[in-house]
């Protein structure tokens, strides 16, 4: 177990538009705000085009499945941590009757609207916590 005390340095919220890719503009954020350790707190909106991987083994090390598609989706849920300006995000899509989603990738595009919100914490360092 690793634990690290935090202070919230800045809130940023994010707009985005019909056709922007989510998980690039996540990029471009924490590139340019400069973000070394964050987190993706919440994310609404929707999307045309999907994009994600599940884990596939339990053994380690893991093998992925990926899934892509064109649908119009709700965005419920999109989740995740910024480290050393790196994105791994996780993100939740439904329709009428389908709840999906996992490790987001590049691929995901905006329908309407998507708004994120993303806590900058300077003074912590996580960015080792995304390995095995």
């Amino acid at each position: 177990m690793i634990l690290e005390d935090a202070n919230a340095s800045r809130i940023i919220l994010i707009r985005l538009g019909q056709g922007d890719d989510i998980y690039e503009s996540l990029l471009a954020v924490a590139k340019k705000k400069k973000i070394r350790s964050g987190l993706i707190i919440s994310g609404v909106g929707s999307v045309s085009k999907y994009h994600y991987h599940v884990v596939k083994t339990i053994n380690i090390p893991i093998l992925n499945e990926y899934t892509r598609g064109e649908k119009a989706l709700d965005v419920l849920c999109i989740q995740g941590m910024i480290m050393d300006e790196q994105v791994h995000a996780h993100i939740t899509l439904s329709d009428i009757d389908n709840v999906i989603g996992g490790h987001m990738e590049k691929g995901c595009k905006v329908l309407t609207f998507c708004v994120i919100t993303v806590v900058d914490l300077s003074d912590c360092k996580i960015s080792n916590w995304d390995a095995s």
